[in-house]
């Protein structure tokens, strides 16, 4: 079933260019260590009330058990053969958790020996940088640049909001969702740059991630999914949807991967202004593979516990990644 979206409201938005300031560079220090958080959630059927606000939501899903997270926030690495991933097991079973690597095809699991909630990778395929805290979405979270072995940890003078960033993909900087900015939404849309050591006040929102085939652009999340226009400094409502959320742009630019409630991801094509859906069982954020129409994103195995998955676009692929 397709859910058309309309292009509406769209009006200038001026972004805080000139509130670039300096910051001082931290010394290196080691995350604190990472409290365990088991999360027992449910899930209802797909088709099921309260109705949301916004487009009518998709029928005819299967419902989903209760899960216990385990395995969640995948990055594909640029050259799209490593996952980093956030889990609180490792594979033996034992209780060590942060951020491992893996492979499309699950055959590796590597821990990084990071204590994070959340990673993505900033420069190459070698340099991650990760949020380290106690429960995600609530403050304080530590940003660092780190290798992947856990090495040469840099801590950055950041205030997050939510453990996700997305890394530009043409320079050393990256969003993220900080602090209220002005008394338009409670979170910020910020940008950290490496170089300069400085950061940019964007506008209110949350979640944003830029695009990798036109730089000017970014989503994110306020009262539905946003496009921003850095070359004429434009907003754009693409999606409705209030319950949307962790929007990922596709390699071309040509679409959006987004998560809504219950638990649907749902794939939304920019041209023909359409979104349909993906899956019922997915939980956001997704990644995007740097060059095909894969995503990796969160699910319940058949025993109730939160594994990467693979899929397509159309979501006629559907492979367990992580075991």
């Amino acid at each position: 079933m397709l859910r058309t979206h309309e292009w509406t409201n769209k009006t200038t938005l001026r972004a805080h260019h000139g509130s670039q300031t300096a910051r001082p560079h931290t010394p290196p220090t080691k995350a604190a260590p990472l409290l365990l958080l088991i999360l027992l959630t449910s899930l209802t059927d797909c088709g099921g009330d309260p109705t949301p606000p916004g487009p009518t939501p998709i029928e005819d899903c299967d419902s989903v058990l209760p899960y216990t997270s385990l395995d969640r926030s995948p990055a594909f690495s640029k050259d799209g053969n490593t996952i980093a991933f956030f889990s609180f097991i490792d594979s033996g079973g034992a209780t060590q958790a942060g951020i491992y690597l893996t492979d499309t095809n699950g055959s590796t699991r590597q821990w990084t020996k990071i204590q994070a909630l959340s990673s993505n990778w900033l420069i190459g395929d070698t340099t991650l940088v990760v949020n380290t805290g106690l429960v995600p979405g609530f403050p304080p979270l530590e940003t660092s640049i780190t290798q992947t072995n856990g090495t040469n940890t840099q801590t950055l003078p950041l205030t997050t909001r939510f453990s996700i960033v997305t890394a530009h993909p043409n320079d050393p900087s990256f969003f993220y969702t900080g602090p209220m900015i002005d008394s338009t939404y409670a979170t910020g849309i910020y940008r950290y740059h490496l170089q300069t050591d400085s950061i940019s006040a964007l506008f209110g929102g949350e979640t944003p991630a830029v695009n990798p085939a036109d730089t000017n652009e970014l989503v994110y999340r306020r009262d539905g999914i946003r496009l921003y226009s850095f070359q004429d400094s434009t907003e754009t409502l693409l999606i409705n949807d209030s319950f949307a959320r962790f929007p990922v742009w596709s390699s071309d630019g040509t679409s959006l991967i987004y998560e809504t409630a219950p638990a649907q991801l749902m794939h939304y094509d920019i041209p023909s202004h359409t979104a349909s859906l993906i899956t019922c069982n997915g939980l956001g954020p997704v990644t995007i593979h740097p060059t095909q129409d894969l995503i990796v994103y969160t699910g319940p195995d058949s025993n109730g516990q939160t594994r990467l998955w693979l899929t397509n676009f159309d979501g006629s692929l559907k492979r367990q990644v992580t075991q």
